[in-house]
């Protein structure tokens, strides 16, 4: 498991979990009735408010919440259709399908929506602990006892959620979650030293999956399909060794440490390098586009966005060693936060910046930072810098069916990984930043390699509920550069 000489100082580093008995609080607010898992929206027809007239249909604001232990105090909300005239008091069942046995005194219970408002919280005090759990159901079920009046109805109301679902996901450090085995997934010899960022492009109609790798010295590109079990190179289109990478100039060969893709229905890579080996003395923090449909076999980058002074001073061979991306559908729905700007993130205040966010790890001090790549006028605004729970990141990579960032290090602090996400919590304190979930350990039939990035498929290549994982090796040990696992498909860990 992981070491606490290990894990690096974070102000975001969560506690243990648990679930406690639950309290309750209102809260003010406007919202109209919900719809949302096949309701019909409120009806004229749910509850009386005190006024001797059906009041509105009260029911759960959503289904169902996947939550992390370790998050604090968890609002569930409860809304009406339209303010109610009169305080109602709203009951709420507790019935549980837990995997694990444990719901740590959560108790049925009531909250009260005040006279004139449309919402009420019930608040889940989310504890935590050191056992490593599965993840575990809660199932909450309303209905409408009374009202400051002494009516009643306690017949649930109908075209509204009267059911809610809470999922419990454990934040314990975790052994490996997937296959303990691991196999060579490339033939030996054939890329030899340095190959170290990676990036996973699904099948596409009938394209096949596409597995981009960069070599950080000479510079190159390389783009393999699977053929059996490895991952051999492309031999069209100029492909079979790689194409070599320059800046934008013509010249350089820059340190290709990390390699995306962002939009998949362009042509367009991202690298990040930490310096131009022709000039290996000087730090050079660049992320680079290139257009993958270019022929030839030198790919000249058609944009460098040079981070170097925005960055910490780091030691020239201590720089940018991974990148990855994020859509921007995916930040809003978090609630991601910028910090440049300090309010949620809104992609429409940086308009050419595509329809994503780029996350570049910075080994020296083991930071993720977010940026915004200006595309049309080459500028860039930083929006957020977080921990990745390393002293020294070499790999990040978003999984864009979970929502996890995996992050990575090497042999240096022997193979661990971390998964972070986003907190979705509006009580907590990190409400909208990367936090860690779960400390990983690496696999235990990996040996502990100069491993420098990882790679994980979509949950569309799921079988029996694991989906492959794909390590860089930048020692090449035993000849080989590629090794491939699995881990579990969905959000459980």
């Amino acid at each position: 498991m992981r070491r606490s000489h290990e894990r690096a100082t974070s102000s975001w580093a969560p506690a243990r979990w648990g679930l406690a008995a639950v309290t309750v609080g209102v809260i003010a607010g406007g919202c109209a009735g919900s719809s949302r898992g096949g309701g019909a929206g409120g009806d004229d027809g749910g509850g009386d408010d005190g006024s001797g007239t059906a009041g509105p249909a009260i029911g759960f604001a959503s289904a169902s919440e996947t939550i992390w232990e370790g998050t604090g105090m968890w609002p569930v909300e409860i809304v009406a259709s339209a303010p109610v005239a009169a305080a109602v008091r709203v009951d709420y069942q507790v019935a549980s399908g837990v995997t694990g046995g444990r719901v740590d005194g959560l108790a049925s219970g009531s909250v009260m929506i005040e006279a004139g408002q449309t919402t009420a919280e019930l608040v889940v005090p989310v504890v935590d602990d050191s056992a490593v759990q599965p993840p575990e159901t809660v199932t909450l079920t309303l209905s409408v006892a009374d009202d400051a009046a002494g009516g009643g109805d306690a017949s649930p109301h109908t075209g509204m959620l009267n059911v809610h679902t809470l999922t419990l996901l454990d934040n314990d450090d975790l052994a490996w979650p997937g296959a303990t085995a691991i196999a060579t997934a490339d033939t030996a010899a054939q890329f030899g030293e340095n190959l170290s960022g990676l990036s996973y492009e699904p099948a596409a109609g009938a394209q096949p999956a596409t597995l981009w790798a960069v070599k950080n010295g000479p510079s190159i590109l390389y783009r393999l399909a699977r053929s059996g079990a490895i991952w051999a190179p492309v031999t069209t289109d100029g492909w079979s060794a790689g194409k070599t990478l320059v800046y934008p100039d013509g010249g350089g060969s820059p340190d290709a440490e990390g390699v995306t893709r962002a939009e998949l229905t362009s042509t367009a890579i991202y690298v990040a390098t930490e310096r131009d080996n022709d000039a290996g003395k000087i730090s050079r923090l660049s992320v680079l586009r290139y257009d993958t449909a270019g022929a030839g076999t030198t790919l000249t980058a058609t944009h460098e966005w040079n981070l170097t002074a925005d960055l910490p001073a780091v030691d020239p061979n201590l720089g940018l060693e991974a990148i990855t991306w994020v859509p921007d559908s995916a930040l809003v729905a978090q609630g991601f936060y910028d910090d440049h700007l300090a309010r949620p993130y809104d992609p429409a205040q940086y308009p050419d910046h595509g329809t994503g966010v780029f996350l570049v790890g910075l080994e020296a001090n083991g930071m993720v930072y977010a940026y915004a790549l200006d595309h049309v006028h080459g500028g860039f605004q930083q929006l957020a810098a977080f921990p990745s729970n390393h002293v020294q990141v070499m790999g990040i990579d978003y999984d864009r069916d979970t929502g996890y960032l995996w992050t990575a290090c090497d042999n240096n602090c022997n193979g661990d990984l971390a998964v972070l996400a986003v907190e979705t919590n509006p009580r907590s304190a990190h409400h909208g930043h990367f936090v860690l979930r779960r400390a990983v350990d690496r696999p235990s039939g990996m040996p502990n390699l100069n491993n420098e990035d990882l790679a994980i498929a979509p949950d569309s290549e799921c079988t029996g509920g694991q989906k492959p994982v794909i390590w860089t090796d930048d020692s090449a040990t035993d000849g080989h550069s590629l090794r491939t696992g699995s881990v579990p498909c969905g959000p459980a860990l």
